[in-house]
């Protein structure tokens, strides 16, 4: 059942606000509450804010006339201005920003009416949506914006006028084709085919999200008790450019027309009924600063990063990727470095613009000792890189599902939230004394794009909290792990396909989002991933084809973007009985061949590359969140996606992706190996070994010295330039030695054989290069996709990641 939210709805007295809380109601939840904010001089009628529209603001006074009398209106006035001006809002605020009374606002209505969610009726401005998200987080509210980007927005006019069976007047105009004296005053109905025409000739938006025009609702189905008539008014023109004439209306005298009866011409409830009140929110009312985080139930340390001797928890294991001399055992552990080499540590590692930094947590610890113990380590080690700072990509493997709750609330609590890191989140079958793993991608390059939509909308799933739908930094584009959920509600979609269809949409909204704001053209989604992860529970099941194969499917049929597909859901989703899913045995063609005749090997290649399944890789886990299907997380190439323009120039280059694949068989298995990369910058390995003889057979050590000449060759890039090492283990078919342990010593090995052999930097040569350390992640299945379109199952996977450093 979809979560019923208690809501202060934010107005301005414009059709969106209006418009947006209305829908809030469709969806089921129930206004609590009503939120303006308004000039501190009540004579002024329009203030130059950048987040907030006064015109006609006096109106609202007039609003417990007009609507249910058990929801009461605050008011605020706007003492603060339009400081900090940059996208992002700084948490904690700043003191004297008009978004500090928005802040009194919502707190002030929040301690005195049941409220959990903000609406709010922004449509494409980030500015906005970014601030109303950013007070939501610190007071523990959820946002909600049902029109975000609801494109086109002739469409949304129409769904204004139609669906939200709203009337209202313009109030203001200032955009070319509109003229003061002829619209101000018109109602939308009448002015509609004006706004959609200069749209088309001039490019501006007709519903006025870019300041074009501001509305006034005279009526509207929220409005229970009354309408607004506007009795006497005057035109105040405030430039007289010939150009783009601009003016807004002055309202001198208007009338509140009881509604005595409702459409079905029964007697209004209301009719007879006191008024609700408008509340004013005192001037000198100021919100009280966000608390700090609760203590953890575990006493934690105080962090003194100067103490080389300091004991480290225990419970938690701390990997980090060093470069030292004194190390015998290749753990690359945090609690097993030796003192002695923290300077030359911090040094070596200061040139590294990415890392991958992993923990290792038991039950006896918690999870805020957790992410301490990694803070620790890396202040330990000169404080160059931090999570709060440099997260880009993190994955939580967690035991249970059961303990996300817990696990979320501390994540939150560590984690940055303006411009957070991208995340995916599924359930492992780890051993009985772990209860999560935490894998971190760390970069140090500029942040090139963070995409966080905390707000519930029609567009895509929120990520309500410190994750980021996508974030960005160096080489790769990082997309949060996708699930089959409905933008609107966050429920699940009905069945396991719908789910896929969900999944590789959001994906597409995602991508194409970044697309939008960078200049970039809409391409097939699979020629910018460079690889993707399918994950599939175990606890969910079709009857006719494996998940994977449903997810497979879509992804194949949906690689490229649908133009006539509408952006957004729709904003009001008919009921419908569901029916019988048609796409179970379709054809699925890929490069104008249908994938089931694909059995000669090349073919299978070149489907690969086409579908973007080249570098795809099948992990089947106990659980995923909300007990989902699948889970598909895209990694997308930074030079592919983003212009030039966008990006540092050090970061983008016209060189073509290099594809390379080889089998062959070693010991007891089959091993198939996988390239993707860019000569000089970065490249990505995935090798897949299949167990050939008896599970009892002898296991040979793995080899991977080959590959990494192969990655000279091909890529000109050495072992030192490797920043992650995961190691995927089957437990139904894997090998009985423990992968982690039987991988390690061979990667350290060869990285300390050869890191000299594949440089000539003198200073490179005088420090043994440990391998980054390897995550050994144990899964119910791993594999790829084979020549009967099917997983094969494999012993274990290796994925291998080198950027140039």
């Amino acid at each position: 059942m979809p979560q019923i939210y208690s809501v202060l709805a934010l107005v301005s007295g414009g059709k969106d606000s209006i418009f947006a809380l209305q829908l809030c109601q469709t969806h089921g939840h129930r206004i609590t509450a009503l939120g303006n904010l308004t000039p501190e001089d009540q004579h002024v009628e329009e203030l130059d804010s950048h987040c907030f529209q006064t015109v006609s603001h006096s109106m609202i006074n007039l609003y417990p006339q007009l609507i249910d009398e058990n929801i009461p209106v605050f008011r605020r006035k706007l003492i603060g201005r339009s400081v900090h001006t940059d996208l992002n809002y700084p948490e904690r605020g700043v003191e004297t920003d008009e978004i500090e009374d928005l802040r009194a606002l919502i707190q002030f209505a929040k301690e005195r009416v049941k409220v959990d969610a903000v609406c709010s009726g922004a449509i494409l401005s980030d500015y906005q949506r970014l601030r109303v998200e950013r007070i939501c987080f610190e007071l523990n509210l959820v946002s909600l914006s049902y029109l975000w980007k609801q494109t086109p927005q002739k469409r949304l006019l129409e769904d204004i006028l139609n669906v939200g069976r709203i009337e209202a007047v313009l109030v203001k105009t200032a955009a070319m084709g509109l003229d003061p004296r002829k619209h101000l005053g018109e109602t939308l109905a009448e002015v509609k085919e004006d706004l959609i025409r200069i749209e088309e000739e001039y490019g501006s938006h007709s519903c006025g999200e870019g300041g074009e025009f501001e509305s006034l609702v005279l009526d509207a189905p929220f409005f229970t008790r009354g309408r607004l008539r506007i009795e006497e008014s005057e035109v105040v023109e405030t430039s007289a450019d010939r150009f783009a004439r601009s003016g807004h209306l002055k309202i001198l005298r208007v009338s509140v027309k009881k509604k005595g009866k409702d459409n079905d011409g029964r007697k209004d409830k209301y009719a007879n009924e006191e008024c609700g009140e408008v509340v004013w929110v005192p001037d000198d009312y100021v919100a009280t600063p966000p608390p700090p985080p609760p203590p953890t139930s575990l006493s934690l340390r105080s962090l003194d990063i100067h103490d080389d001797n300091a004991k480290l928890s225990p419970n938690v294991e701390v990997y980090l990727q060093r470069m030292n001399s004194s190390s015998s055992d290749g753990s690359n552990s945090s609690n097993s470095s030796s003192s002695s080499s923290k300077s030359s540590e911090s040094n070596s590692i200061s040139d590294n613009e990415s890392r991958t930094v992993w923990l290792r947590c038991k039950n006896k610890a918690n999870a805020d000792e957790a992410f301490q113990e990694l803070k620790s380590a890396l202040k330990r080690e000169g404080g160059i890189f931090s999570i709060e700072e440099h997260a880009t990509m993190t994955h939580c493997y967690l035991k249970s599902m059961d303990d996300f709750g817990s696990f979320n609330a501390a994540y939150s609590r560590h984690m940055r939230a303006v411009e957070p890191s991208a995340r995916a989140c599924v359930a492992l079958p780890l051993k009985d004394d772990i209860s999560f793993i935490l894998a971190m991608v760390l970069s140090r390059s500029k942040r090139i794009k963070s995409l966080h939509v905390a707000s519930i909308s029609a567009w895509a799933p929120a990520c309500i909290g410190p994750y980021a739908q996508l974030c960005g930094a160096g080489a790769f584009l990082y997309v949060a792990g996708q699930i089959g959920m409905q933008p609107r509600n966050l429920d699940l979609e009905s069945n396991v396909y719908e789910e896929a269809r969900r999944c590789v949409k959001s994906c597409h909204q995602i991508r194409e989002e970044i697309c939008k704001n960078n200049g970039s053209e809409k391409v097939s989604f699979a020629k910018q991933a460079v690889q993707t992860t399918f994950y599939a529970s175990s606890n969910r099941k079709t009857e006719d084809e494996s998940v994977h194969s449903v997810s497979f499917k879509e992804y194949c049929r949906n690689h490229v973007w649908d133009p006539s597909e509408p952006y957004c859901d729709p904003l009001v989703v008919k009921e419908e009985k569901e029916e019988e899913n048609k796409n179970t045995n379709q054809d699925v063609y890929v490069g104008g061949e249908n994938i089931s005749d694909m059995t000669d090997p090349d073919c299978i290649f070149m489907r690969e590359k086409l579908s973007g399944l080249f570098m795809s890789l099948f992990l089947t886990v106990p659980m995923l969140p909300k007990n989902a299907a699948m889970e598909i997380e895209p990694i997308l190439a930074s030079s592919l996606v983003l212009s030039p323009n966008s990006m540092d120039e050090d970061s983008y280059t016209n060189g073509e992706l290099c594809f390379d694949a080889r089998t062959s068989v070693f010991g007891n298995f089959k091993e198939t190996a996988k390239y993707i990369g860019r000569v000089n910058e970065w490249a990505r390995i995935l090798i897949f070994f299949e167990r050939l003889g008896d599970e009892d057979g002898k296991d040979e050590r793995v080899d991977v010295a080959e590959h990494f000449e192969r990655i000279r060759e091909t890529y000109k890039l050495a072992p030192f330039d490797a920043t992650s090492v995961k190691v995927y283990y089957s437990e139904k078919h894997g090998t009985k030695k423990d992968a982690e342990f039987a991988c390690r010593n061979s990667f350290n090995q060869l990285f300390d054989k050869n890191s000299s052999s594949f440089t000539k930097d003198e200073e490179k040569k005088k420090t043994r290069h440990l391998s980054p350390p390897t995550i050994a992640i144990p899964v119910v299945d791993c594999g790829y996709f084979g020549k009967d379109n099917s997983t094969t199952r494999c012993a274990f996977a290796l994925e291998l990641v080198f950027i140039k450093k």
